[in-house]
């Protein structure tokens, strides 16, 4: 049975060094199984030279991704079978690919960055254990419309359940899905509309909404007073009690980690639960949650399951993990957002102020323990 100290030696030992952790929780109310571990692979926007060129925000080019995303997928195979390894969509970005030069085909597209990205390409497939979720920059890997696409990626799913209840039905399962969803840009503008915007914008676009907080350290804020109206949740001021910056750890064991997170919380945004509530929220961040709370459920429906506690998306670039209570108040709900490997990140440093560093995130789970990392990637505050 895999451990988190498992996958934090064998990364560690892959990448010759530390991890960072981001966020943490451990709930028990998730019924996630002991057995369970997964490691989840967030956007990577993979794109070939000629399209980095052109759009800003890709700093991982296919020759600097060899080492860091070649540590990853060591790891994985390392740790073997019982790993489950889930890529959550928008690993190409057919739209810039595809603005560059429309006249190729989806397979061509893929093809192209296949071979520019040759190094890793082949180490990362259906064959070798992974699963391909469809984003919404590479929906059409889920959908061919030519017939051309490589068949490792023609399976591309647009969402996959885990957990005991996708085989016994007795636990609520986890959703896993790109989270486009839960966007409601991404519902209501086409895709041809998207990158004719995309288009226009051109080298200053980024895939991160602005306004969602990048510094999961705003997290929590020990309260006093009664329990808050989630109704009035965004009108309630703040206290007088700020609790302090948490700088992010490097670990490299689950000691580690117990010395930086003792309790089974680290930088963990909570709307409204019995004790904490997260400093300044933002009408976008609390309204994003809120729909996946509610989509959520509403897939629950569609495929017949038990409404999941946990969602694990990628998608809007921003590493959090977000939690709530359900309508009953005793149900957790809590959404993994596993960030992403492109654009920049900024965090407390150990020293003082920021660290602002390349994107470069895993989400893992084992059983009812959540965690997000960052990988070691240069410091780009200058």
């Amino acid at each position: 049975m895999i451990t988190h100290d498992d996958v934090l030696t064998t990364l560690c030992g892959q990448l010759n060094g530390s991890v960072t952790l981001v966020s943490r929780v451990v709930e028990p109310g998730l019924r996630v199984p002991s057995s369970t571990a997964v490691l989840l692979l967030p956007d990577l926007h993979l794109i070939t030279d000629a399209a980095a060129d052109k759009y800003a925000g890709y700093h991982f080019r296919p020759n600097e991704l060899g080492a860091l995303l070649g540590a990853v997928i060591r790891a994985a195979n390392e740790l073997g079978s019982d790993l489950t390894r889930i890529q959550l969509g928008d690993r190409y970005d057919l739209w810039r690919e595809q603005i560059v030069d429309g006249a190729r085909t989806v397979g061509a597209v893929v093809s192209d960055i296949r071979n520019a990205c040759q190094e890793f390409a082949a180490s990362m497939t259906t064959a070798q254990g992974w699963q391909f979720l469809a984003g919404n920059h590479d929906h059409e890997l889920a959908r061919p419309t030519d017939g051309s696409t490589p068949e490792a990626f023609e399976d591309a799913e647009h969402l996959i359940w885990l957990g005991a209840s996708a085989v016994s039905g007795r636990d609520t399962p986890i959703l896993v899905l790109h989270g486009d969803t839960f966007d409601i840009v991404e519902q209501v503008f086409p895709a041809s509309l998207k990158k004719g915007i995309l288009h226009t914008v051109g080298a200053s676009a980024t895939e991160t909404t602005k306004k969602l907080s990048r510094d999961p350290t705003t997290v929590k804020q020990q309260r006093s007073g009664p329990v808050i109206d989630p109704k009035q949740f965004r009108s309630i001021p703040l206290p007088d009690y700020v609790a302090p910056t948490r700088p992010l750890p490097a670990v490299a064991s689950d000691a580690q980690v117990l010395q930086a997170a003792p309790d089974p919380t680290f930088n963990v945004y909570f709307f409204p639960s019995p004790n904490f509530y997260v400093l300044d929220p933002g009408g976008q961040d609390l309204d994003f949650f809120k729909a996946a709370r509610s989509r959520t459920k509403d897939i629950a429906v569609q495929f017949a399951r038990p409404a999941p506690k946990l969602t694990i998306i990628g998608h809007t670039h921003n590493p959090r993990i977000v939690a709530s209570r359900r309508e009953d108040e005793q149900t957790p709900f809590l959404l993994m957002d596993c960030g992403a490997w492109v654009e920049k990140s900024t965090f407390p440093s150990k020293l003082g102020g920021q660290m602002t560093v390349y994107s470069a995130h895993l989400g893992v789970v084992v059983g009812c323990d959540i965690r997000i990392y960052q990988l070691p990637t240069p410091d780009i505050s200058d």
